[in-house]
């Protein structure tokens, strides 16, 4: 009996072991491109701040009121574009970007449209919403390129009257320990009433100058979101896979405790019926 108790503990023990492998292969390779990606974000970052700047100062012309893009008007369209990741493996990375969305979007009484960037939104979001249009990106393939044809797509959206606004889900790099799920409005934008005005000179107005710039802007902010979600998915998957080899390294100690028992007990139970033989 005991022997075969003995057997079984092996057998998990072996299991575990090898579940802790895969863990911890996979913590590694979560780091390794956490580096990377790190880089990648901190790059971007100037780049999304200057843009974010020059639409600040539009705000804050007294031609803003010209530009669609600073118009509001009834939400009957509202279009998210989310990212969330390529796979799962992450802790709670996918699942708290889906709940943002969707209750954010119960917000609104509106028609909801998604875009969505990574193979788990696409997924997911597949069997809830309609897609603005029908295309996939990878979080971790996504060129500039890319993100400056849904600058232009979005643009163009918007000032058709195929949209009436547009956010971006994302998941906002703190740090180490804090990710958090945010959504932001892109379109429309709000002019800044309270600032002091600001007088811009275009040669082809502002409403045009506005129209190429917004391209530009859109681009940058996507690619700073992306940038700061596949570090924040990275982050996610190696602290769920620590905790995962951690978990396992529990159980090996405890499975091995328990065959070592197994086997004290088997041998006290030997050496019984060998007195007991002696005696007889």
């Amino acid at each position: 009996m005991a022997g075969s108790s003995m057997k079984d503990i092996k057998t998990r023990i072996k299991s575990v072991q090898g579940t802790r492998q895969i863990t911890k292969a996979m913590r590694l390779v979560a780091s390794s491109k956490l580096s990377r990606a790190k880089e990648r974000m901190e790059q971007t970052a100037p780049y999304y701040k200057s843009f974010n700047d020059v639409v600040n100062k539009l705000s804050r012309s007294a031609d803003a009121k010209e530009s669609v893009f600073f118009t509001a008007r009834k939400p009957e369209k509202i279009c998210y574009c989310v990212i969330a990741g390529d796979r799962g493996l992450a802790g709670g990375y996918n699942s708290n970007i889906f709940r943002e969305v969707l209750s954010h979007a119960k917000e609104h009484s509106a028609e909801i449209s998604v875009l969505p960037i990574g193979k788990k939104a696409v997924e997911f979001f597949g069997k809830r919403f309609d897609f603005i249009e029908k295309r996939q990106m990878s979080v971790s393939d996504i060129s500039i390129g890319d993100c400056f044809e849904l600058g232009r797509f979005f643009c163009e959206k918007y000032k058709s009257g195929e949209l009436d606004e547009l956010y971006l889900t994302y998941t906002n790099y703190k740090n180490v320990l804090h990710q958090e799920p945010v959504t932001v409005r892109i379109f429309p934008l709000t002019p800044d009433t309270d600032a002091k005005k600001v007088q811009i000179e275009c040669e082809q107005g502002f409403a045009s100058a506005v129209s190429r710039i917004m391209q530009s802007y859109v681009a940058s902010l996507i690619l700073s979101a992306v940038s700061r979600s596949y570090v924040s998915e990275l982050t996610a998957r190696q602290n769920a896979m620590d905790t995962a080899t951690s978990n396992a390294d529990d159980m090996i100690s405890e499975l091995q405790l328990q065959y070592n028992r197994a086997r004290q007990a088997g041998i006290t139970q030997e050496i019984t019926e060998i007195v007991a033989g002696a005696n007889s």
